[in-house]
């Protein structure tokens, strides 16, 4: 039904308007039609109460679009009674907003949840704090007005900072970034502290800095040094079971704790000092004919009486190294000239002693004439003989002489 309007007339009592029945009819089927509307028919159920500028509906049920003017952040067309400036308001197209207190704080449109203005409002408070948050797979968050720092999910490993960015610490000199995409670097201002029961690094260590250490460092390959060791004063370099085993003074010398084994051949004659190897420096039978050079031994070299004939190589001695009158008879051992030692014309009768030659001395035919002296064979050197023959040198028969023997 229509809304029933009463025909007052033009006038009062001119006979032109509705009736009293009329009229009458006319309100009544205007509030049968509100309270059908509005309630049960005979009475409102839907809660609406009016004063003189606010309708209040208590529990309406709306079908339908329920159309509002915008509004704004000052005068919201959604609010609260006596708080009119806070509420809902359609700040643009496709854009639901919200505002408090007269300022627009978030809005709601096509692209997500974003505050009125940038840095406009806070997310969560000092006393009001969100439990949680939950970012899909990759999710990314982004700070900064240009977005320039993020930090994705990476799905089942881990989130990642973007590009070269750091996270720091206490201040902008302490950080943890990704300086290239193969190098993480971790700087500080003073230092940076490592605590933990084993700290293992897998890969060349490069410290470009002064190494302090004060406990025991354990190599389990050789370590190389390029520009050498340093020790303090006083201290010292060993192994395991001998620590001290190299002493080395704040004057540079170095003391041995145990006898140095050196390999061989390793010292020639430019590391020793002049005068410096003495008998106490000589195990028995360490110098041989190896170990000395050509000439090296000279008579101010050789004690006294310190020779004997293990110490000559065999043919080691021969003229040269003999001095005149060297050898005496108390040199040879009993038998042991013959012929070959002997040059000729050697042996003369002031070399000869008195019946000392018998005939095992002679050789086959060398007595001849000129051996023998005048009258040298009686009749005792014929007896034993049959046939005499005197020959020269030549071993020309020079006479013969015949016997009978005893």
């Amino acid at each position: 039904m229509t809304y029933q309007a009463l025909n007052l007339g033009s006038s009062p009592g001119d006979g032109t308007g509705d009736t009293i029945r009329g009229g009458g009819d006319k309100v009544n089927d205007n509030f049968v039609e509100i309270y059908t509307a509005l309630g049960t028919g005979t009475a409102l159920s839907s809660g609406i109460s009016a004063d003189s500028s606010v309708i209040t509906l208590a529990s309406p049920v709306i079908s339908g679009a329920l159309t509002i003017a915008d509004g704004s952040a000052s005068a919201p067309s959604l609010t609260n009674n006596g708080d009119l400036d806070t509420g809902i308001y359609f700040s643009a197209a496709n854009t639901v907003a919200v505002a408090t207190g007269g300022t627009g704080r978030v809005q709601i449109d096509s692209t997500g949840i974003s505050p009125i203005s940038s840095d406009g409002s806070a997310l969560g408070g000092t006393t009001l704090e969100w439990s949680d948050l939950y970012l899909a797979d990759a999710g990314i968050i982004y700070f900064g007005d240009d977005q320039d720092v993020t930090l994705t999910h990476v799905h089942n490993a881990g989130i990642l900072l973007n590009s070269t960015m750091k996270i720091q610490f206490n201040d902008a000199s302490q950080f943890i970034h990704g300086s290239s995409a193969t190098v993480l670097s971790i700087g500080a201002t003073d230092e940076i502290d490592l605590t933990a029961t084993a700290v293992d690094l897998n890969g060349t260590l490069n410290v470009s800095g002064t190494l302090t250490q004060t406990g025991v460092a354990t190599f389990a390959a050789r370590d190389i040094h390029s520009s050498g060791i340093t020790i303090a004063n006083a201290g010292q370099i060993g192994s395991v079971g001998d620590a001290d085993s190299i002493a080395i003074a704040s004057n540079g010398v170095v003391t041995f704790s145990q006898i140095p084994v050196i390999p061989a051949n390793s010292i020639d004659s430019a590391h020793y000092v002049d005068g410096s190897i003495d008998t106490a420096h000589y195990a028995a039978g360490s110098v041989d004919a190896t170990a000395l050079g050509a000439d090296c031994v000279t008579a101010a070299k050789i004690g006294d009486n310190v020779l004997n004939s293990e110490h000559y190589a065999a043919g080691s001695i021969d003229e040269e190294h003999m001095a005149a009158n060297s050898i005496d008879s108390d040199s040879y051992v009993d038998g042991s000239i013959d012929t070959a030692h002997l040059s000729a014309d050697c042996v003369t009768a002031a070399k000869i002693g008195d019946n000392v030659i018998n005939s095992e001395h002679y050789a086959a035919d060398s007595i001849d004439q000129e051996h023998m002296a005048n009258d040298s064979v009686g009749s005792a050197e014929l007896k034993t003989l049959s046939t005499l023959l005197i020959k020269n040198s030549a071993g020309v028969t020079q006479a013969t002489f015949h016997t009978a023997g005893a």
